[in-house]
């Protein structure tokens, strides 16, 4: 079975996890910031948290990844990296994660932001079995 792990700052990364649910199965399972990032100042302290790498405090998660076979990790692409909450998510639960997948909503039309990938394979000390990166209104 899977689990969908997503954090969505506007509700669009939601969506993309939702859809993944609906077609493959799996359940959900929100990250959830302890940092507010929402509205104008929280995009801004979403750039800069993303541009320094922070990992922002994320609330407890309870799920015992062991009765998962596959975790997906849904984020969205916030200066060129990956989610400051999805960062905390993989740095504290990474190692005890089954196989993962990562879905990535990204902004620009041509990037597909790759190397974000690599970025959350070494956050999370191993190599994913499946990864793709999706523009806001993309078909999943």
């Amino acid at each position: 079975m899977n689990l969908i792990v997503y954090y969505s700052r506007s509700g669009s990364v939601q969506k993309v996890a939702e859809q993944y649910a609906q077609k493959f199965g799996g359940e959900l399972l929100p990250i959830v910031s302890k940092v507010n990032y929402s509205g104008v100042l929280g995009y801004l302290r979403a750039i800069i948290d993303a541009m320094r790498k922070r990992s922002p405090q994320i609330e407890q998660i309870t799920a015992d990844f062991g009765d998962y076979t596959r975790v997906v990790i849904c984020g969205a692409v916030w200066a060129s990296t990956i989610a400051a909450p999805v960062r905390t998510f993989l740095r504290r639960y990474g190692s005890v994660l089954p196989e993962v997948e990562y879905l990535i909503l990204r902004g620009n039309p041509v990037n597909k932001y790759e190397a974000v990938f690599s970025e959350m394979d070494a956050l999370c000390g191993k190599q994913h079995v499946a990864a793709a990166s999706f523009r806001d209104g993309e078909i999943l």
